[in-house]
């Protein structure tokens, strides 16, 4: 059963296995080797045209992953249709809505591996809000936003959420844990400066929680790279 991964650094490690301590330094060249190898992984990361895609390194970690790093990547939709669910009957229809399904990866790098930072699959639209001139849609008012939400059992999940507006990203799960509790994880981007926040928190009946957060940079991926390449050839 997949986890995220709180529950690795809950567990017991293997015999004789020692992680080494973060290093952000570690992280960027890690990224750097990925970048100059051409990797086909990394290379859709900092490629593809998305509404957001992201390299986020963290200021330091409490736990050893020696060169862990984070990559986001949220596309806009190729096309849009009408959010049929949509309860508006203003006669000037400026908030109907219009939406359309995308793909969302949020991935962990670790010893140049990735894993998934949220398992469950979730669908996820883009929303816009604005009127119809002839054919063609005039989004008003402000940006487009992005929700997503799960909340069942299946993996283990017991909720998941994601959300874009104009100034934030927010990522949140919440599944079982292998200590007969559970685990919520949170991830919120401020988009303007790119700094983020990580929180862990671990809950088991009659304790206390176990809280662990982490603090760090993201980058527009592309850019990123592209300064990482001229960095390499220096």
């Amino acid at each position: 059963m997949k986890k995220i991964l709180l529950l690795l650094v809950l567990s017991v490690p293997t015999f004789g296995q020692i992680n080494k301590p973060y290093s952000r330094d570690s992280a960027v060249r890690s990224f750097r080797a990925l970048i100059a190898a051409n990797d086909r992984d990394m290379k859709s990361v900092v490629t593809a045209e998305n509404e957001i895609s992201l390299v986020c390194f963290a200021d330091n970690l409490p736990f050893n992953y020696e060169d862990r790093f984070l990559t986001i990547e949220l596309e806009h939709p190729a096309h849009w249709y009408r959010d049929i669910s949509s309860t508006n009957t203003s006669t000037t229809p400026e908030y109907d809505a219009k939406s359309g399904a995308v793909n969302f990866k949020f991935r962990e790098w670790e010893n140049q591996n990735w894993k998934s930072v949220i398992y469950a699959t979730v669908l996820g639209s883009w929303y816009s809000y604005g009127h119809y001139q002839g054919v063609v849609w005039k989004p008003v008012g402000r940006a487009p936003e992005y929700r997503a939400h799960r909340d069942d059992d299946d993996f283990g999940d017991t909720d998941v959420s994601v959300g874009v507006d104009d100034t934030t990203f927010n990522a949140r799960q919440t599944f079982q844990n292998k200590n007969d509790g559970t685990t919520d994880y949170e991830m919120t981007v401020r988009l303007s400066t790119g700094r983020y926040t990580e929180k862990w928190t671990a809950r088991k009946p009659n304790e206390s929680d176990h809280e662990m957060s982490s603090a760090g940079t993201c980058y527009s991926a592309k850019t990123f790279a592209k300064s990482s390449t001229t960095h390499s050839k220096n």
